[in-house]
């Protein structure tokens, strides 16, 4: 491959440092409003709300430095449940029914979604919504022997906090752990998060954190390392479907992460719209995270050999949403479209690492064109379905369902309440 600092070699150079696959795998004052917030139990209607794991649409909207997590009936559209989970107003308690937590005094808490300092808005927020457990992920300070130190914790929408780390004790010239990006992994019923060892910065200013993760287990409590990672492991996403762990470099956008196929074969990048094939494993190395133990390295994608890419030039230009069959994708776009991606549709990079010229076209859409917006579908368990929510042009919203084959036209669910409009499904169960 040359260097000739052509505009695809550098974009391909760019996006294979940004991009690793493993194995196995801000902050907000009490201010106006914490009496509020201390009592949105009963304010907001939290207290005696059906649990976010009941069936239905499960949608989250930011406001004000607060998430406000909405769910919805997939039968009649109305809403079910709702819970408003803030960085103020905090009672001082644990969160009751955790296996895991303690109390803490400190008041220093951020929400890593619904903030300006981390990017990550409602669409990513089932990173680290637990609807088990009714909890958030989010950030604490606390004060370990006259140091200033980073830990996480579990918020419910009552303001109890858990830390999900032990007490430290140090000595006095001791330096105290951190500990960060807490994330929660579905597909495993597990919560990880790195214990820092090392922070490096780059001549661009970027800043990288290493060091192990760890895991705990959401039925018993117990923590147990999980992996070593090695670099920019504060860019952990999680395919919630398959269990897939990756690390983006790039700030925090729309659609982040790598995404697996039902039958594991193929993996995506969702904003990059690049495939690598991963039953070669001398293309690339990519396993589920079902507790095997990486290999050093074994995890990252070479773009000069595993590359694929389809250039979606496709009408609407949608992003990747997720896998509906082994060999099918749901896009983004208007009509939500969907892609048929086969060996014969994906190519390597040539000799010169330009990539493939052909495109893969629309194989069909699910919704009709129309005047109307249609927004953030997701998918039924099975895959079958596809909900989403359609706006008029006069900006009325309703709930729709569609199957995920074309045979049948959109069948609306009914209207979303006004003041939800603003939401964005996460997931529907």
């Amino acid at each position: 491959m040359n260097s000739s600092g052509s505009p695809t070699l550098l974009g391909l150079a760019a996006m294979a440092a940004s991009i690793a696959v493993l194995a196995t795998a801000c902050s907000s004052d009490p201010g106006e409003g914490a009496d509020e917030t201390t009592e949105n139990g009963s304010a907001d209607g939290n207290a005696g709300a059906p649990p976010l794991s009941d069936p239905g649409i499960l949608t989250a909207e930011c406001s004000d430095e607060e998430l406000i997590t909405g769910l919805f009936s997939d039968e009649s559209g109305e809403e079910i449940a709702s819970h408003t989970f803030s960085a103020s107003g905090l009672t001082g308690e644990e969160v009751p029914g955790l296996p895991i937590g303690r109390a803490t005094d400190s008041q220093r808490v951020s929400l890593p979604v619904c903030s300006q300092e981390t990017g990550f808005r409602a669409r990513h927020a089932g990173q680290f919504l637990v609807p088990e457990h009714g909890v958030l992920l989010v950030t604490v300070r606390e004060e370990v022997g006259g140091t200033d130190v980073e830990t996480f914790g579990a918020l419910d929408p009552e303001g109890n906090l858990s830390v999900l780390t032990e007490e430290q004790d140090v000595d006095d010239f001791e330096e105290p752990a951190s500990f960060t990006t807490g994330r929660y992994d579905a597909a495993q019923d597990r919560i990880l998060y790195l214990e820092v060892e090392e922070e490096e910065t780059n001549s661009l200013e970027a800043t990288s954190l290493s060091g192990p993760f760890h895991q705990i287990d959401l039925d018993s409590g117990e923590t147990t390392e999980a992996f070593e990672c090695a670099v920019s492991c504060q860019r952990l996403w999680i395919d919630q479907d398959s269990g897939l762990l990756s690390w983006v470099q790039a700030a925090p956008h729309d659609e982040l992460g790598l995404i697996k196929s039902p039958d594991g074969s193929t993996v995506v990048d969702r904003d990059g719209n690049m495939f690598w094939d991963a039953d070669d494993p001398a293309e690339a190395t990519v396993v589920d995270s079902d507790g095997q133990d990486p290999v050093p390295d074994s995890g990252t994608l070479d773009i000069r050999d595993s590359y694929y890419r389809g250039p979606l030039a496709v009408g609407g230009g949608g992003d990747i949403v997720a896998f509906i069959s082994d060999t099918e994708i749901l896009l983004s776009d208007n009509e939500l479209s969907v892609i048929e991606v086969e060996e014969s549709e994906i190519g390597p990079l040539d000799e010169d690492g330009d990539m493939p010229s052909q495109e893969i076209p629309v194989a069909y859409s699910l919704v009709p064109e129309s005047p109307r917006t249609n927004d953030d579908p997701v998918l039924s368990t099975d895959l079958d379905e596809a909900v989403f929510m359609s706006t008029t042009e006069s900006g009325e919203a309703s709930w729709y369902r569609v199957p995920t084959d074309g045979s049948d036209d959109p069948a609306e669910i009914g209207p979303v309440p006004e003041e939800s409009e603003g939401a964005v499904p996460i997931s529907w169960t």
